[in-house]
């Protein structure tokens, strides 16, 4: 067993292992298991508003089918299935690692309820290790949204892990999410938790300026502007008839961006 190590008194965060899980648009919705069709929540999760729902569906790929797999709630814009690397390899698909809502270059893939498919375009991803952490206690710690930073998680095999993005959301409840794969590797048990290390990753690896023009966009969408308040920002201009959706104002707002208009 490898030592663990301790944080600064008051500094420990909870570390949860998320397993594969679909979140479906209305549309998808719809045609899996019927017109008007409500979601059954099930449990809530730790974070404010998500819950798993009572529906399973099976994924399917050229490799193969994984059955049973959770729908969470709430509908989504966009359907986006997280897997683990060890699920994509059972399917047969390459997809690749990204953060929640960031589907640029997705793998497609089926998504079955009985006798309904639908064929997922651009929608399934390896959800990338990452951080949610309220604003308040994100200044305590020295972290903001968008930074890289290093996470010793204190488990029967503590490992470091580097490269993971902190998400500071007003509603947060703070917990480092892994997926599978990462947390059988490390030995991660119900109740483990886990210390943030900022210098020993962000140090030469401080979140860049954005490099996109926010005034050329005509939609901004959940992943567009997390990676355009990653900085240190405090407003962003936008043209006139922009459209701007419900995900990403709840972003802005709660990363206190002011938004114009010219």
């Amino acid at each position: 067993m490898c030592a663990q190590t301790t944080c600064n008194a008051g500094k420990e965060i909870p570390v949860e292992a998320s397993g594969r899980h679909v979140h479906l648009c209305r549309e998808h919705v719809e045609q899996l298991f019927g017109k008007g069709y409500v979601l059954t929540k099930q449990k809530a999760l730790s974070q404010p508003g998500q819950y798993v729902c009572k529906e399973r569906v099976a994924l399917e790929g050229p490799g193969g089918t994984i059955n049973q797999v959770a729908v969470l709630g709430p509908v989504r814009e966009k359907t986006q299935v997280e897997l683990s690397a060890t699920d994509a390899r059972t399917l047969g698909i390459k997809a690749p690692v990204r953060l929640s809502g960031d589907l640029k270059d997705a793998a497609d893939i089926a998504i079955r309820n009985g006798a309904h498919t639908v064929d997922a375009k651009n929608a399934a991803i390896i959800a990338k290790i990452h951080l949610h952490i309220n604003p308040s206690d994100a200044k305590r710690y020295g972290v903001h949204h968008g930074q890289h930073v290093s996470v010793t998680v204190n488990t029967a095999r503590a490992v470091t892990f580097h490269d993971v993005i902190v998400r500071a959301d007003a509603h947060a409840q703070n917990v480092l999410h892994m997926d599978y794969d990462e947390a059988n590797a490390c030995g991660f048990a119900a109740g483990d938790r886990c210390c943030i290390d900022t210098g020993m990753y962000d140090q030469d690896h401080a979140p860049p300026d954005p490099v996109e023009k926010p005034e050329e966009f005509k939609v901004v969408t959940e992943s567009r502007i997390q990676r355009l308040v990653s900085g240190t920002c405090s407003s962003l201009t936008f043209k006139s008839g922009t459209i701007l959706t419900p995900l990403a104002k709840d972003i802005a707002r709660e990363n206190n961006i002011t938004i114009r208009f010219v």
